[in-house]
C-alpha cells in the first residue's frame, strides 16, 4: 500500500508539474485551436514605426490580409477572428494605438452577420474568456459585458492552468437573436472604436469581408433590419456605406458559407474597392 501511495503521489506531482510547465510557459498559446487570438494580441503590443494603417478583423480579414504583415510593410494587420467579439477587437486597438501613435487609419473587417455576437455563443469561453478575461483587460469592460461574463458557466475557471491550457469549454445558452443586426454589447465597443481613433484624430472605416453570392437576400434582409435598429441609429452612415460597398463572389469560391477557398485571389479587388485611396496601403503590396 504504501508503495502505491508513492508512486501514486510521485504520477500526481508529475502530472501537475507538466500542467504548470505548459502554463507558465505559454506553449498552450501556439498550440490550441485558439493560437491566433493569442498571436493578435501578442503582435497588437508591438511597436511598428513603419506602420500607417491597421487592419482588425474576423478570419476572413486574417486570410486577405494576414500577407501584409512583414518589417517593410506599413500596414499591421491584427485580424484573427469574430469569435472574440468586439469587445475583443477594441482591445486589440487599444493595444496597438498605445504602442503605435503613428497610425492614421483603421479598418475593421467584419461580416454583416457577427456583429449579433453578444458574447454568448460556443466559441466565447476559448476564443474570449481564456485570452482577455484577465485583470490586465477587466477595467476595459463595460456593465453589460461584465453581467455577460458572469452568466457563462465556469467563467472563473478559465484562466485556471488545467482549465487554460485545454480546448474544453461548457456548454453556453444562446441568448443572440438571431433577427438582429446589433447586440448591446457590439454597439457598445463599436462606439468606444470610434471615440478612441476619433480622439487621436485617426480615420475608421468598417467594411466587409467579401459575401457569398447565395446570402444576397440575407444579407438585403438585414440591411432592412440593421437600419431599423435603435441600436444602430448613430452608426447610419457607417453602415450605410458598409452594406452599399460589400462585395459578393461565387459560392465556388467558398470552403464554408465564410470562408475563401484561394483569398489572395481577391486581394487586389478589396484594395480596389476598400483601400484604393489609401496610397500606403496600395504600394505594400
Amino acid at each position: 500500500m504504501k508503495t502505491f501511495l508513492v508512486k501514486f503521489s510521485a504520477c500526481l506531482m508529475s502530472f501537475f508539474f507538466m500542467i504548470c510547465l505548459v502554463y507558465y510557459s505559454n506553449l498552450y498559446t501556439y498550440l490550441l485551436p485558439n493560437r491566433g487570438v493569442y498571436k493578435a494580441l501578442t503582435d497588437s503590443k508591438k511597436k511598428n514605426n513603419k506602420a500607417r494603417a491597421l487592419i482588425i478583423g474576423d478570419s476572413v480579414g486574417g486570410q486577405l490580409f494576414d500577407p501584409m504583415n512583414n518589417d517593410s510593410s506599413s500596414v499591421v494587420s491584427l485580424a484573427c477572428n469574430q469569435a472574440i467579439d468586439l469587445v475583443g477587437h477594441y482591445i486589440l486597438l487599444a493595444n496597438s494605438l498605445q504602442e503605435n501613435e503613428q497610425i492614421e487609419k483603421v479598418y475593421f473587417v467584419y461580416n454583416p452577420f457577427s456583429f449579433r455576437n453578444n458574447l454568448d455563443h460556443e466559441f466565447t469561453y476559448n476564443y474570449f474568456l481564456k485570452p482577455f478575461n484577465i485583470p490586465e483587460y477587466r477595467n476595459l469592460f463595460t456593465p453589460n459585458t461584465l453581467k455577460q461574463i458572469e452568466s457563462v458557466p465556469f467563467h472563473k475557471f478559465s484562466n485556471l492552468p488545467p482549465v487554460a491550457i485545454t480546448f474544453w469549454t461548457p456548454e453556453i445558452k444562446k441568448e443572440t437573436e438571431t433577427q438582429v443586426f446589433m447586440s448591446q454589447i457590439s454597439s457598445e465597443y463599436l462606439q468606444k472604436m470610434i471615440n478612441l481613433t476619433s480622439s487621436k484624430g485617426i480615420e475608421f472605416k468598417v467594411i466587409s469581408p467579401p459575401i457569398r453570392t447565395s446570402r444576397k437576400k440575407e444579407v438585403e434582409h438585414l440591411y432592412r433590419v440593421a437600419m431599423a435598429e435603435k441600436t444602430t441609429e448613430r452608426f447610419s452612415q457607417l453602415f450605410d456605406n458598409y452594406f452599399k460597398d460589400m462585395l459578393f463572389l461565387p459560392d465556388a469560391e467558398y470552403i464554408d458559407p465564410i470562408h475563401l477557398n484561394y483569398p489572395q485571389k481577391h486581394v487586389a479587388i478589396m484594395l480596389e474597392t476598400y483601400f484604393d485611396a489609401d496610397k500606403q496601403i496600395a504600394v505594400s503590396n
